[in-house]
């Protein structure tokens, strides 16, 4: 059977029996899209890995009318000339949004019929397979809607505990501009050659940013004088990335370059603690921030997070599993204000501590200053340790 007939029959088969939901508005979110692309038997509703996560998603879906889709990066043929799996996924995604871009130009619905969808989407939000749905009660809207008035077309996140910009979550507007950013992204794969330790499409992905917002920093940050020199610096540092404590330095290095701005014409970056999806570091709670959970990678673990009754009226589509967390948005809150920073990337400074979970969307010229000093002394560090070096 071929693999995007597979996929979309997967993503209709029910998982459980639903009780009645108070529906929202019909076709609020049809032009919405979640995303996961990975080995579609990890969602299976009997036995996958993930069959958790896909049954609280396609409980979104029923009230809010989003299309949720599983594909398998093997269905793109192309992309298997990449030999990592996380490139495959880039090549896939990018594929995908070209075709849509096609089909919008020839006013066709080829690509989203193939995929059994009701209409191409305009929103695609891509998640890693386990990112589990955790606000029921959150419209994807509530994103996309400024996203759109100010003309974003590529969204992601700072993880919390490390800084690294998440490559797994992230939000595109159907655009050639996002299609030709992720072919980018796809594209400096080949600056992994002989680096040992690149994290991937993670590591890649800073590189790429770097490069691509190059235009709109500002400079000097640092010892970095100018885009060139920037671009230099981060390109160097990534080649010598080995382990773990390497790769956090040039991790480091690139946030020095990026400067205090996050929020940039097209693209934008969520402060720590400010992603669409909570991050895995802290206990699931119930937020406005938040419409997923980052990390959750089996029932058993998800049974020990919100105990099996919560699961049960979750799967009948009565609540997100968030209603049931064991920690409240005001623990939350002390939690995150209180994080004391021991990643290079984080410049030894909680840039979130006196304003989570209404933090600007750029860091402020005074948190910066004690930043770019921390992240200027970690990115040039030749300390083999995994945390700051001063």
């Amino acid at each position: 059977m071929d693999l995007a007939r597979q996929s979309a029959d997967l993503a209709r088969q029910s998982t459980t029996s639903l009780a009645p939901i108070q529906l929202a508005p019909i076709g609020l979110l049809r032009d919405h899209l979640v995303l996961a692309m990975g080995d579609v038997g990890r969602f299976n509703p009997q036995n996958g890995t993930y069959r958790l996560n896909r049954a609280f998603w396609e409980c979104y879906s029923k009230k809010w009318g989003a299309s949720v889709l599983f594909i398998d990066p093997r269905r793109f043929e192309k992309c298997q000339l990449h030999t990592d799996w996380f490139f495959r996924r880039v090549c896939a995604v990018a594929s995908l949004v070209e075709a849509f871009v096609r089909d919008s130009k020839e006013n066709v619905s080829e690509t989203a019929d193939s995929f059994g969808l009701p209409v191409a989407p305009r929103w695609i939000f891509h998640l890693d397979g386990d990112s589990m749905l955790s606000n029921l009660d959150l419209p994807l809207s509530d994103f996309t809607v400024p996203w759109d008035r100010e003309g974003k077309s590529l969204v992601f996140y700072e993880r919390f505990h490390n800084g690294e910009i998440a490559a797994g979550n992230y939000a595109l507007r159907v655009s050639e501009l996002a299609a030709q950013f992720l072919r980018g992204w796809e594209r400096k794969v080949s600056e992994t050659k002989n680096v040992k330790f690149t994290n991937s499409d993670n590591g890649v992905l800073h590189l790429h940013l770097v490069w691509y917002l190059q235009k709109e920093l500002s400079f000097p940050q640092g010892s970095l004088q100018n885009a060139s020199h920037a671009w230099a610096s981060v390109l160097r540092q990534f080649r010598a990335s080995k382990d773990i404590g390497s790769y956090d330095r040039f991790v480091a290095l690139v946030k020095l370059a990026l400067g205090p701005r996050r929020d940039f014409k097209h693209l934008l970056v969520g402060r720590r603690g400010h992603g669409f999806c909570a991050d895995d570091w802290t206990k699931m709670y119930l937020s406005k921030l938040h419409v997923c959970h980052h990390a959750v990678k089996s029932a058993a673990q998800l049974v020990k997070m919100i105990g099996q009754s919560c699961i049960d009226k979750s799967l009948q589509c009565l609540q997100g599993p968030a209603v049931c967390a064991p920690q409240t948005e005001r623990e939350a809150r002390v939690k995150l204000r209180n994080f004391k920073p021991d990643r290079f990337a984080l410049g030894n400074v909680n840039d979130i501590s006196s304003c989570w979970p209404n933090c600007t969307r750029d860091i402020p010229q005074a948190v910066w200053g004690q930043m770019a000093v921390g992240l200027q002394k970690n990115g040039h560090c030749l300390s083999p340790r995994m945390a700051c070096c001063c």
